[in-house]
């Protein structure tokens, strides 16, 4: 590990002039252990999110909950709310759920390199990075299937691996993968 700023605070002009943190690093840093923070690598560029919504939160966990309770019936899948994607030397995104295939039982992130789905729930202060730079990344770096869940909007769009348009469904619609029907109503109530 090289020389890097000090965090929980990241500044560009420090990075900048300290070099690109790896995957390997991010163990290290200490912001990694502050409750209610989130810490990715994009091409070496720590990025800190703000802890999420109660909406974001209960949205999160409606559909990992719909996707384990699948993924076990069915023998097809596991979900992790949330999840890492780590494509090592420089990138490691967390999904807010994250589907695998069968029951890994990995170490680390870093030896799981098949996904199923990566959802994205939005939030003011993630929008745009998932839209554009989360959202093509997943998908070029294997996974086929990309949920896009806004719930401003309230909408839910779907990317997927070899289409050049996404799909985008809102309630009353219900979105079917695999056998597994998520009702968008449900998915959007108010608690």
């Amino acid at each position: 590990m090289g020389a890097h700023a000090p965090i929980p605070f990241l500044r560009v002009s420090t990075m900048a002039t300290c070099g690109l943190y790896t995957v390997d690093d991010l163990d290290t840093l200490p912001v990694r252990d502050i409750d209610g923070l989130r810490l990715e690598l994009f091409d070496g560029w720590p990025v800190v999110s703000p802890s999420p919504s109660y909406a974001h939160q209960r949205i999160c966990l409606r559909l990992a909950i719909q996707f384990e309770a699948y993924g076990i019936a069915s023998g097809v899948a596991v979900a992790v709310s949330p999840g890492a994607i780590t494509i090592p030397p420089n990138n490691e995104y967390l999904p807010d759920v994250l589907v695998i295939p069968g029951r890994p039982m990995a170490a680390d992130w870093r030896s799981i390199s098949n996904w199923l789905v990566a959802v994205e729930v939005l939030s003011p202060s993630n929008r745009d990075r998932d839209l554009s730079v989360k959202r093509s990344n997943y998908l070029k770096w294997g996974v086929p299937e990309v949920w896009l869940v806004d719930p401003f909007e309230p909408t839910v769009r779907i990317a997927r691996r070899g289409l050049e348009r996404d799909v985008v469904l809102a309630p009353p619609e219900s979105l079917t993968w695999r056998g597994l029907t998520i009702d968008l109503t449900a998915l959007f109530a108010d608690d």
